[in-house]
């Protein structure tokens, strides 16, 4: 078996993600457009940047995918798409085990239309925090992230992480039945992703952290959660708690005393967006 050390041919795909230079050697083309696809919001870098931290996804002799971290193979997979899954989670999860200077958290997180304040939304998978961001890019938000969100501890903004958005069969068809602008996706993306075609760029501290409860309510509603139970919240969903306990906890601290922290109990999506981008700008108004 062939190992995946570092090359210079046109079968690289090289990216900036995060503070990170990647490389990743795709020698199938169909292959190497999927990868160029769902990686598109990053930018490009040249050859050779020092730190590069270099990947491949392979065809295999049984007609799957193999992927290499570093020179060994750490996965293995029957389609291109669990490829490209196995892709994803090994580059952010070394990015983020590189990154010990911001405060993880799990969530997607917004600029207001006006560009004065930013927001977050925290949650599992599954809980619909992922179609409520997308609901609010239809209204004019701009996103910074979805999934992976890294605060500063300083200045409590979070950086602009240009991943993909993943959304499954049912989000595509909510989403796309509301208002939008047209030009509001990177055409040519896999399916199930999201590739915004605008992101939010300029630092803009937290002043709402909306976390998604139910989805079957009759009307949207926002439930405000106590201090102390806003601080718990937010570090359940944290990523640097265990190994960056004081940042984590300090970070916590501060953010809970300059933003409210919401339980959300949404309704129908595009009612419950309204209400949501109502609600910000009466945060950004009083």
């Amino acid at each position: 078996m062939t190992d995946a050390s570092p090359d210079t041919r046109a079968d690289a795909v090289r990216r900036r993600i995060g503070p990170h230079d990647v490389a990743v050697v795709v020698p199938d083309r169909s292959d190497r457009a999927a990868v160029e696809a769902i990686l598109g919001g990053f930018p490009r870098i040249g050859e050779g940047a020092a730190g590069e931290a270099t990947y491949a996804l392979r065809r295999d002799a049984a007609g799957g995918w193999e992927f290499w971290s570093g020179g060994t193979r750490t996965h293995q997979a029957t389609t291109l798409e669990d490829g490209l899954l196995a892709l994803e989670w090994q580059v952010v999860t070394d990015l983020l085990a590189r990154t010990d200077d911001r405060f993880h958290l799990h969530g997607a997180a917004l600029a207001d239309p006006s560009g004065s304040l930013s927001v977050l939304v925290l949650g599992e998978s599954g809980v619909g925090k992922t179609t409520v961001a997308l609901a609010l890019i239809a209204r004019g938000f701009r996103p910074f992230t979805d999934d992976v969100i890294l605060l500063d501890p300083e200045s409590l903004a979070p950086s602009t992480f240009e991943r993909a958005f993943h959304v499954d069969a049912t989000t595509r068809t909510l989403v796309n039945g509301l208002p939008h602008d047209p030009a509001w996706e990177v055409p040519g993306v896999p399916g199930g992703y999201f590739l915004p075609a605008t992101w939010a760029r300029e630092p803009l501290p937290v002043r709402a952290v909306i976390v998604p409860k139910a989805r079957d309510h009759a009307r949207p509603l926002l439930v405000g959660l106590p201090i102390a139970e806003a601080a718990t919240t937010i570090l359940g969903f944290s990523g640097s708690l265990e190994h960056a306990p004081a940042l984590s906890l300090r970070t916590a601290a501060r953010l809970t005393a300059s933003a409210p922290c919401y339980a959300l109990y949404a309704g129908p999506l595009a009612p419950t967006a309204q209400f949501l981008a109502e609600a910000v700008e009466g945060l950004r108004a009083g």
